[in-house]
């Protein structure tokens, strides 16, 4: 065998190796052209026969380019490494890759069987479509109900443990607070209030020496023991009266150009037959040298010490279905009010109350959800008669009164 000059071992480069196992289990190398000689073991010193290469009982047979090793190192058994990606031929299949396909295929079969079933075969059923939207506001109504909270905890600065004490409903948010409670759907219009002795008997009060101003987003107003005169005014550009996805609001801009130029008798009467009724007195436009606003209008709003006074403003329109003569509330509720549930009371009660008013059956669930959204509903009975159906802001109490359509 050669020997560098440093007395080290050494092959010649691009000679043809075969490694195969002597019987004590050392790997023995020899050169191609000694295939079917004999050599002798390292390890061991007993003379071991080499192997054929072209013989099917080796247990390792490859070739390499042996190349030269640096003095005082050693050479490196490569791996053998038990997850490398076998190469195949392209006629060749993969039989992990055929199982892992078919179960993919699988699970996306059971998904569009699941998704079908339960969403797209509903709806061809009769009244799909009204069921399936009826069911998810019941379980909204379930989940809110469920949320809401049945008895509160009082702080007690001592230490000891606190007491809790029955829920009584009302405003979720800021119900036992005392004052005038002003909000707007949608929310967000101007508040205007001034004591009702020094307010104007007509018309609008904003620019009335005095007049007060805030936003009716929820807000609470301190305000002296007195009776006042308050409005609630939207722009008529107001970007949420003029949304073309919703359905109804398309109307909007017809109605508009029916008020433009309109004398002040005829402008009330259309935002009258517009929008739905609430408690407010009267409703007009009033118009600045750059703007024209939408009002409403409550008078004799009394405010004590101690108790709570609510003004609850809609600006909502009048949806009425074809072939019908009277609005309807199923499309507000899914689409005009706030979604989130801020009032709290007994559904049960109300349910029975709506009943004793001949209130549909059908029209239950939609009237509680809308009553648990802005505490305030404005209804057309089959009577003719049209009435409020109310939550009280502190005590969750349900009132209801008839509205005077021509006072508003």
């Amino acid at each position: 065998m050669p020997h560098s000059r440093a007395g080290t071992p050494y092959y010649p480069a691009a000679i043809i190796m075969i490694e195969f196992k002597a019987e004590c289990g050392h790997t023995v190398r020899a050169k191609d052209e000694e295939t079917g000689g004999v050599v002798r073991c390292t390890y061991c010193g007993k003379d071991v026969a080499v192997p054929d290469a072209r013989g099917q009982d080796l247990d390792f047979l490859f070739s390499d380019v042996d190349k030269p090793a640096e003095p005082g190192r050693k050479r490196r058994k490569p791996r053998r490494r038990f997850f490398a990606r076998r190469h195949r031929t392209p006629t060749q299949a993969d039989p992990f890759s055929v199982v892992l396909r078919m179960c993919y295929a699988a699970a996306l079969l059971t998904i569009l069987i699941l998704v079908g079933k339960e969403f797209v075969l509903p709806l061809f059923e009769e009244g799909g479509i009204a069921k399936r939207f009826a069911g998810s506001l019941e379980k909204g109504a379930k989940q809110t109900s469920a949320a809401t909270p049945t008895t509160e905890k009082t702080a007690d600065p001592s230490g000891r443990p606190s007491r809790s004490r029955a829920f009584k409903g009302g405003l979720l948010a800021g119900g036992d607070r005392t004052g005038l409670f002003v909000s707007s759907v949608p929310n967000g219009a101007q508040v205007f209030w001034m004591p009702e002795l020094d307010a104007p008997t007509t018309g609008t009060i904003r620019d009335t020496p005095g007049c007060l101003r805030a936003q009716a987003d929820g807000e609470w107003l301190k305000l002296a023991d007195d009776t006042y005169v308050v409005e609630v005014s939207l722009p008529w550009t107001d970007k949420r009266l003029n949304d073309k996805s919703l359905s109804e609001y398309e109307r909007y801009l017809d109605f508009r150009r029916g008020i433009h130029h309109a004398p002040e008798h005829v402008r009330s009467r259309r935002i009258s037959q517009f929008f739905m009724p609430d408690e407010a007195d009267g409703v007009f436009v009033h118009e600045t040298l750059d703007q024209i606003y939408l009002v409403r209008q409550y008078r004799e709003v009394i405010v004590r010490e101690g108790r709570t006074k609510g003004v609850r403003a809609l600006f909502l329109p009048r949806i009425i279905p074809p072939g019908k003569d009277d609005w309807t509330i199923e499309p507000i509720v899914a689409h005009y009010v706030p979604p989130n549930a801020k009032y709290g009371f007994d559904k049960e009660s109300v349910r029975g109350e709506l009943e004793f008013w001949e209130v549909p059956a059908t029209d239950h669930l939609f009237v509680v959800e809308m009553l648990e959204r802005i505490g305030v509903v404005p209804y057309a009975t089959s009577s003719g008669e049209t009435r409020l159906f109310m939550i009280g802001i502190r005590n969750g109490e349900f009132t209801t009164r008839a509205v005077d359509e021509t006072s508003n």
